[in-house]
Formats: C-alpha cells, structure tokens, sequence
C-alpha cells in the first residue's frame, strides 16, 4: 500500500504541525509534527516501510518506526486525507 496525499485539500503549515481543510465537508484536521511529516511522505510512490526508514536515517533512530509509521497511515486514511 502507497498512501498518496488527497490533492483536494488545503494544507497549511502550523507551529508544530499542519492544518488540513477539507473544503468539500468543511471539516478541519489538525496533524501534529510527526503525522504531518508521515502525511507529507504519503506521495504514492512510499510505502510504510520506506516512510519509516527515512524517518529512522533523519532522526537518527535505532531501528524504523514501522508499527508507529503504520498506525499513523491508517489514521491519516480514516480520517480521509490519505487515499491509497
């Protein structure tokens, strides 16, 4: 599963995060630091495992976040601002 950023949203940056709009049902999203860096690596060309691998190199991490990288797509895709 490639989870691809929903382009119809509007997303805007924050202190410590993004704001996301969904203009169709007028609902707001607010991402934190780490869901919004997992939201912006959801391209359609990364997978949960790709996504947690450059989490691991920028951050300097002892092993991938997979399960947390995971848990956050699917979140992000219930709430409906992903799409895979």
């Amino acid at each position: 599963m490639k989870p691809k950023a929903n382009p119809s949203l509007e997303v805007i940056a924050s202190d410590g995060g993004f704001v996301i709009h969904d203009s169709a049902s007028g609902v707001v999203h607010y991402l934190n630091e780490t869901a919004a860096i997992v939201f912006a690596l959801c391209d359609g060309e990364l997978d949960a495992n790709d996504i947690a691998e450059l989490m691991k190199r920028s951050y300097r991490l002892e092993a991938a976040p997979v399960a947390d990288v995971e848990t956050a797509i699917a979140e992000l895709l219930r709430l409906g601002v992903v799409d895979v």
